[in-house]
């Protein structure tokens, strides 16, 4: 089956535009739909029934799939068969998809954001079983964040019906993906029920908390050993981790009944508990003074740049990704990334290898920014932290925690810079034409009404009060701040 080219012309309608990806199970196109002038995800379905009933055990199930209305599900908007090809026609979402986020960020995502994300899930499946669908193709690459940052299911391409007590061998067929699909899903091991689905979930969960599918059913029955997410990641809390784990049982009898008990289950664990977790595992949490401000330095891994970073340093003589600080079980070491300007640790050059630091060095980047560190653990009677106080922005993941809570959903693109330009200028004052510069740069000034600016800034302030902290300060005539923790 050859693929489409530019240019073809589906159902006199749909004008492909470019392939958007292809698997085992059919090629997904981007399309312009003519009477609607919109783009449109357009899949060719393959490994269909090729007896006489085929093209209407298709109509059947795709127009039921046409009927679906979930705010975590893709919209079918059309169906049809043309030359012996059958096509499915979705609703499309431009971005990556979060296995393509993944591989971006190259790292877990935070156990709080996936718990977010497993609820929304929980709740689509939850529809669609109660009308006795199967998606039967969970996995991070059929998983996408919406305009909205919700996510949503985006391809039903081998979704089928699930009448109670009957097997689903029906039309859109096909076994899944490989780590993600449950043993019963293979051809011959017997129907599949909507504790199918709980596996694929929790093997997505699984992918996105350690950055790896688990083994396949296979591997597993021929011994292959399935590590705990926590051994994977120490910050997957150890509940969550336990819950993973009886989802991805290969007996369906053993795995959770229905979706609303994951949900269930999921509810009852703090969407913060990564955080809070291995703050009170490390009690005396060390962090950068930078005159009065303090910068934590929770993560094992702490990169310090002007651009690219965990912590940003708006200076140019601070080079993009200019030093990296380590926790390791003997302590914290410190090493220049090859800055341009250089890093001087206590008065000396620092190089590209680690260099053990102690409380109280001084840090100078660039021959700009002085930064102490300051490790309590090392001192005798000193300051203790039990919570990240105020604003803390992790750049590199994109990420945003208030007093040690991550903000979920994260903020929109717009949101983040804002609150990025109130953190670089915590306790002054800035004004709107200087928020509009920063938020827009590409627009004239004039084009951003002051409906859009205020809209903004009440949107971001939400989003901090939402974690019991209103930290941000409007004044009439002098614009806004970010108040010091």
């Amino acid at each position: 089956m050859s693929p489409h080219t530019q240019g073809t012309v589906l159902a006199s309608r749909y004008i492909i535009q470019s392939m958007l990806g292809t698997g085992g199970m059919g090629s997904v196109y981007l399309a312009h739909q003519q009477s609607l002038g919109k783009e449109v995800a357009v899949k060719e379905m393959r490994h269909l029934d090729a007896d006489g009933r085929a093209l209407e055990q298709f109509q059947q199930e795709a127009r039921l799939l046409a009927q679906l209305d979930h705010p975590n599900l893709v919209s079918v908007l059309d169906y049809f068969e043309e030359a012996g090809r059958y096509y499915l026609v979705m609703a499309y979402l431009p971005g990556q998809n979060l296995w393509q986020r993944l591989q971006t960020r190259q790292k877990p995502f935070p156990p709080a954001q996936v718990v977010e994300w497993a609820r929304q899930i929980c709740d689509a499946l939850t529809y669609l079983h109660g009308r006795n669908i199967l998606f039967r193709d969970l996995k991070p690459a059929n998983l996408m964040l919406d305009e909205h940052q919700k996510i949503r299911l985006i391809d039903f391409g081998i979704a089928r019906r699930c009448e109670p007590g009957q097997a689903t061998a029906t039309f859109l067929q096909g076994m899944g993906s490989a780590g993600y699909a449950p043993p019963e899903q293979y051809q011959g091991a017997g129907g599949t029920d909507p504790r199918s689905d709980l596996y694929g979930l929790g093997a997505t969960m699984y992918a996105l908390l350690t950055g790896k599918a688990p083994p396949t059913p296979l591997e597993r029955l021929a011994d292959q050993e399935m590590l705990a997410a926590r051994d994977l990641n120490p910050a997957v809390p150890a509940a969550l981790s336990a819950l993973l784990k009886q989802m991805l049982e290969l007996a369906r009898d053993q795995r959770p009944s229905s979706a609303a008990e994951v949900r269930t289950r999921l509810e009852g664990m703090d969407n913060h508990q990564d955080v809070t977790e291995a703050l009170e595992a490390s009690p005396q949490l060390a962090y950068l003074s930078e005159g009065g401000r303090e910068h934590f330095l929770p993560s094992r891994e702490v990169v310090l740049g002007r651009q690219g970073a965990h912590l940003i340093f708006a200076y140019p003589q601070v080079s993009r990704q200019h030093l990296k600080i380590v926790r390791g079980e003997a302590g914290y070491t410190v090493q220049d990334l090859s800055s341009r300007f250089g890093t001087f640790l206590n008065g000396k050059a620092l190089g590209v290898d680690p260099v053990a630091l102690q409380d109280g060095d001084e840090l100078v980047l660039g021959g700009v920014l002085s930064l102490h560190f300051h490790d309590p653990a090392q001192t005798r009677g000193g300051k203790r932290v039990g919570r990240l106080k105020g604003v803390w922005l992790d750049e590199q993941a994109q990420e945003v925690y208030v007093d040690g809570q991550l903000l979920v959903p994260p903020l929109s693109p717009a949101q983040l810079t804002l609150l990025r330009l109130l953190d670089a200028r915590t306790g002054s004052f800035v004004n709107r034409e200087e928020v509009v510069r920063t938020v827009w740069p590409d627009a004239a000034g004039e084009g951003i009404s002051e409906e859009a600016v205020d809209g903004l800034i009440k949107r971001v302030r939400a989003r901090l009060r939402e974690a019991g902290r209103d930290l941000i300060e409007v004044r009439r005539g002098q614009g806004l701040r970010l108040l010091p923790s």
